[in-house]
Order: structure tokens, then sequence, then C-alpha cells
């Protein structure tokens, strides 16, 4: 259970709330801090072996979340509704918000393992978040991003992947040009989802193998002419001509599916 010395906190502008106002990545200690809110995301978190590092209850999601929590269990913050609603500044209808060390973006090209999947300019967190989750589904090991758009660490791009951005290494790319030059010198394969010009998923499927990388560019536009330039492969998917395109979101979900059949899982 949680136990009953868990504090229950009345006031809105009690400091020990300050690292959830908003649902914002934020600056604390000199360290940036995520959080992540939701009971479906701290299951998923739970399952992943994310351990938050407190946790902010609404008293009425509380049996819920001791069904979810492990021991040795975060510190456990208890709020009304209320609270937690004058805290994000809109009416809050999720049960828990996490308070977790917001994932790291600096890893090196070598530890985002031998399928990447890297991300071009995109902007809508809701699709960053999504991408992620089927990244670590069909067994991709790393994310490499473009500064340039919208990092995976934003409370959308968290709760859309169910925490699964907090299981995959990730890395931001000041330079993306130039970091899938490194990549294509240690033999990596770049992969580019096209919307005109480029061979079936299945075709690709049947001729490519790790190391490899799947890139993904901005919906409207695709690919920058940069990114473009340097890639080994162009895959489209085959849909409807009255149908201008997939979301990115579900286009991705399509390609790494199908590639991951090509690749060994680890």
């Amino acid at each position: 259970m949680i136990e009953d010395s868990a504090p229950l906190i009345e006031d809105p502008r009690d400091p020990r709330l300050d690292p959830f106002r908003s649902l914002r990545v934020r600056t604390e200690r000199g360290e940036e801090i995520a959080v992540a809110d939701g009971l479906r995301v701290l299951e998923t978190l739970v399952r992943l072996g994310v351990r938050p590092e407190r946790l902010l209850v609404v008293i009425e999601a509380r049996e819920a979340v001791e069904r979810l929590l492990p021991s040795p269990r975060p510190e456990i913050l208890l709020v009304e509704r209320d609270v937690a609603s004058e805290l994000v500044g809109f009416r809050y209808h999720q049960g828990v918000m996490a308070l977790l060390p917001s994932p790291r973006t600096d890893r090196s090209l070598q530890e985002l393992g031998d399928r990447v999947v890297v991300l071009d300019r995109l902007e809508k967190g809701e699709n960053v978040g999504a991408i992620a989750r089927s990244a670590l589904a069909f067994g991709f090991t790393g994310i490499l991003f473009d500064r340039a758009g919208t990092p995976p660490i934003g409370r959308s791009s968290l709760r859309a992947s169910r925490g699964a951005v907090c299981a995959l290494p990730l890395r931001g790319a000041a330079d993306l040009p130039a970091e899938l030059d490194a990549l294509r010198s240690e033999g990596t394969c770049l992969i580019g989802g096209t919307l005109r010009g480029g061979v079936s998923p299945q075709e690709l499927r049947s001729r490519v193998e790790p190391p490899l990388a799947l890139l993904l560019g901005r919906e409207g536009d695709g690919l920058s002419e940069e990114v473009e330039a340097r890639l080994d492969e162009r895959v489209e998917i085959p849909i409807d001509p009255r149908i201008e395109s997939l979301n990115v979101a579900a286009a991705a979900a399509i390609l790494l599916a199908t590639l991951s059949g090509g690749a060994a899982r680890g």
C-alpha cells in the first residue's frame, strides 16, 4: 500500500509541488527533469524498468497506483484533483504524474545501436512519441533526431510513446547531415521514407540488413534536400492515389514493422 504517512498536500503553492507545474521539461538543481502523466504511462514505465523519482497521485487514483508500483516505491505526494488542476493550468483528468530524470539526448552514435530511427525536423510531439513507441515495439535500438525539430522528451511525446522514449538511447543532432555522414562511414545503410520514387517496403526488406537507419521527414515536405541526398535506399508505401500521404507516425509503424523482419531482435 501507499503508506498512510504519504503527505496530503492541500496548498497548490507548496514548494514540494514545483517540479510538477505545467508538465514541461524543466531544469532543477542544474539537471533536466521530465514529467510523464497518466496511469497507462506509469504502467509502461514500470514494465520497462524505469523508476520515477517521485509521484504526485490524485486521491481517487490511489488504489490504481498501489496496484502498479513495485517495491521499493518512489516518494509519493497525494493531492486532491482541484490542486492538480491548479498546478497544470487546466482540468486535470489523469490520476498520476511521474517525475523522471529527463532521458539523456547526448548518447554517442555507437550507443544508438544497429537499427536507428532518424527524425528530420519533425514538429508534433504526438508523432515523435508514437514513432518512439513503434521503434521499441519492433526492435529498433535508438533514435537520432534533428534539434531543429521537436525533441522526444516533452509531455506530449512522453505520453504518446507510453514511456518508450525512456527505454531508447537518444541523440540530438545540431548538424544532422554530418551525423548521417558519420553513420555511413561506419557502414550503416541509410533508408529514407519518401513520398515518391522509392521501392516497396517488401522489396527493401529482402535486400537490407543491419546496421541500418530509417529516416523520416516532416509531414508535407518530407526529408530535407541535404538529408535526402545522403540516402542509400528510398522506400515508398503504396497507397490509394486519392490519398496524398500517410501521417508520418502511421507510415513509420508500417516501415518499422516491415524492416524488423530483416533484423535480428535483441
